[in-house]
């Protein structure tokens, strides 16, 4: 029996269509015929022990367990029982199959995931390697035809384990350090130290700090209106080389601004040319998950967790393609399956789709790369039974996007005066619509068309008026959730060495199209960045983001140190490293790490008022009382440091701690067998703290009745009243 291992649902889904496999009606999802079984893994199903798995010791943080350097690195399946559903399958088919087929991704990870499933069912068979470059039926057949031994690609698994192994080192050691660090100093919460979530921390740190220290000034904009016999335009001042400008082509000087406007009223001029285009715009690219996270959260405010959340419900829904992806563009060889998507919209009602023309193949159908397997995200052709208002919002648009790829580029007319006036040239720009083309799905239409009057060269112009625009210069924008990912997608942007940022735009950024979101939403719950109140979706980074970005080493918050690790695995992958070698280099750095994360001291405007135990003075934390609802107690359960062994506890007064619970001593205190059956505990007399004078009798086991006191032994047990549900 053939057994294949597709990396997503859609891959099996393309392979077991091309083959013609059926869909077991299971739960789990499986393609089956006699002879061969296709099950696609949901992503990772995998993932690395944690320090506890190991040793359930270090399920406490303590500083004396750090740095943890597993001997040997072990996985476990993820807590989901989709997982474990697809897992179970795996596990069902593998002894029958006499040959195995590996379908993972063209990349890094696409090869890991699939081999790591193959070592974890302890694989000795041998094993093909597949390669979805495209999913259309015959580039299935075409890459099935040309199947190579899986064992040539364990270098691009080596390399994959090693960027995963050394993260985890790195993120896991350095997040404890610092956390404990904190801790120590009365600031109990967990702050997270992750490679990628620091680089994305210092993003917005630096963004923040470059609007902070922004000084605006002002620059200076001649304008003049021109009288021709066609009808009156405005045109805006020409500088050139012979003029005092700044290094970003300003004229910052009033003085020679005003000069250049005086007398220019009422004086004569010529139109020096008129150039005259047809111009196209071609429709935007299909959504990838950063443009669409950016444009969702935009229109309608969501943060980006939401709209990950929800996109991934409508692909689970089967209405759209795999959203996971930075590639616009769409394999050309699918160009006929894109048709058909559109015949089913129209066929739903969908008008726009029935407009379209079929024929149009837009900039965005490509021929497939080697290393392409992910594709824009566009619509099934699905019809939707029941949608979210949100879920309706965020469909529409990848629906829109879609379908403006079969609507002809805008076409408009292009017109430049330029015209001199008192020795200075003046330019005048204007635009015409001629056809709408795809812009006239769009609700908002632009307003920036400006039509001119017919003009031509040489025609005598007058100066009607002149006057002169001051502009001031704009810092940055704020970064939003959305344009962050967006940036991380695209960090190469945001570094100077030409090196650097040839390497990272090779590897796509920093972090992976499926942990972007959750690195953004992390780093906000972490409250590193926070939103801007009554600024939409814009964020901004909190005194703990920037603390903590200041604080950690700079090898943690360059994007460079991403370029290095990336070329290391290069190399890895080709042969010429050992993912040994790259782990030897990340552990011998841990110690200096942590040892300055363990130092960290952290200022008193971070911390608050820190309240300390009286017993081994060690910070005490507030805590809510199961029982009492709306009630609070401290507590101290450094138990090892206090001197009776025990945990130390006290009332909660105004939001502070208050004196100590004192421990009532009972060992001389009345004692007398319980009334119970079988009770072996004894009762203890006491007094009521209320009632001074009445005494009453209690057993060590608390499931046991309260009783009266009945000259000096336990009498008629008492009845508690019990409330009424509300």
């Amino acid at each position: 029996m053939l057994l294949i291992f597709a990396e997503k649902p859609k891959t099996a889904k393309a392979i077991a269509k091309a083959l013609g496999i059926p869909k077991l009606k299971t739960k789990a999802l499986c393609y089956k015929n006699n002879d061969t079984v296709i099950i696609p893994a949901f992503g990772h199903l995998f993932e690395l022990f944690m320090p506890e798995d190991y040793d359930k010791s270090l399920k406490e943080w303590t500083a004396n367990s750090l740095p943890i350097i597993p001997d040997k690195f072990q996985i476990k399946l993820t807590d989901n029982p989709g997982v474990r559903r697809q897992y179970a399958l795996m596990e069902k088919y593998y002894p029958k199959a006499s040959e195995i087929i590996h379908a993972g991704d063209n990349d890094r990870e696409g090869q890991y995931l699939i081999d790591e499933i193959l070592d974890y069912l302890g694989n000795t068979k041998p094993v093909k390697r597949f390669f979805p470059q495209a999913l259309s039926k015959q580039k299935v057949l075409k890459n099935f035809a040309k199947l190579e031994d899986n064992r040539k690609f364990i270098n691009t698994t080596n390399a994959a384990m090693a960027r995963t192994r050394s993260d985890w080192l790195i993120g896991l050691n350095i997040t404890r350090a610092m956390s404990i660090a904190a801790r120590e100093h009365g600031l109990d919460r967990i702050l997270s130290g992750g490679r990628v979530q620091l680089i994305a921390l210092t993003l917005v740190v630096d963004r923040d700090r470059a609007i902070e220290s922004f000084v605006s000034i002002n620059y200076f904009v001649p304008q003049i209106t021109v009288k021709h016999p066609q009808g009156n335009f405005v045109a805006i001042w020409l500088p050139n080389k012979n003029h005092p400008l700044d290094s970003e082509n300003r004229l910052i000087k009033k003085e020679y601004a005003q000069k250049i406007i005086t007398g220019l009223k009422g004086q004569a001029g010529v139109i020096v040319s008129v150039s005259n285009s047809i111009k196209k715009k071609e429709p935007p690219l299909p959504y990838t998950q950063g443009t669409l996270l950016d444009a969702a959260s935009t229109l309608y405010g969501l943060d980006v967790k939401k709209v990950a959340k929800i996109t991934q419900s409508i692909y689970e829904a089967g209405l759209i393609s795999y959203p996971r992806t930075n590639n616009p563009h769409l394999d050309i060889d699918e160009f006929d399956d894109g048709v058909k998507t559109l015949e089913n919209l129209a066929s739903h009602g969908n008008e726009a789709a029935r407009k379209a023309n079929p024929s149009i193949k837009s900039k965005t159908w490509k021929k497939a790369q080697s290393n392409d397997n992910k594709y824009a995200i566009i619509p099934t052709g699905d019809k939707p039974s029941t949608l979210t208002p949100d879920q309706k919002n965020i469909y529409n648009l990848i629906v829109e996007r879609f379908i403006m790829q079969f609507y002809p580029p805008m076409q408009y007319a292009s017109q430049q005066i330029i015209t001199n006036v008192g020795g200075e040239q003046w330019k005048t720009s204007g635009t015409r619509v001629i056809e709408p083309g795809w812009t006239a799905l769009k609700k908002k239409q632009d307003s920036t068309e400006k039509s001119l009057p017919k003009i031509n060269e040489k025609d005598d112009i007058t100066c009607l008026d002149a006057i002169l625009q001051t502009k001031s210069t704009k810092p940055p924008a704020r970064f939003t959730e959305s344009k962050l990912i967006v940036a991380m997608e695209n960090i190469d942007k945001f570094v100077p060495d030409p090196r650097v940022k040839a390497i990272l735009r090779e590897n796509a950024g920093i972090g992976t199209d499926g942990t972007r979101t959750e690195i953004v939403s992390l780093i906000k719950e972490r409250t590193y960045i926070e939103r801007i109140k009554g600024k939409g979706t814009q964020i901004c980074s909190s005194k703990l983001g920037r603390f903590v970005k200041d604080i950690v080493p700079q090898a943690l918050t360059d994007p460079s140190t991403s370029a290095m690790w990336d070329e290391f695995l290069n190399l890895i992958q080709d042969g010429e490293q050992t993912m040994e070698q790259f782990m030897e280099q990340t552990i011998a750095q841990l110690p200096g790490m942590v040892k300055a994360a363990l130092n960290t001291k952290f200022p008193k405007e971070l911390v608050g008022i820190v309240h300390k135990c009286p017993d081994c003075q060690s910070p005490i934390k507030r805590y809510k009382q199961k029982k009492k609802k709306g009630q609070y107690f401290w507590a101290c359960y450094a138990e090892d440091k206090h001197h009776d062994g025990k945990p130390v506890f006290l009332p909660d007064e105004k939001g502070h701690p208050g004196q100590p619970y004192v421990r009532v001593d009972t060992t001389d205190l009345p004692h007398a067998e319980c009334p119970e059956a079988n009770c072996p505990d004894k009762m203890i007399q006491l007094e009521s703290k209320k009632t001074p004078g009445f005494f009453y009798w209690k057993c060590k086991n608390k499931t046991h009745p309260i009783r009266f006191d009945n000259g000096g032994s336990p009498g008629d047990a008492m009845k508690v009243k019990k409330k009424k549900a509300s």
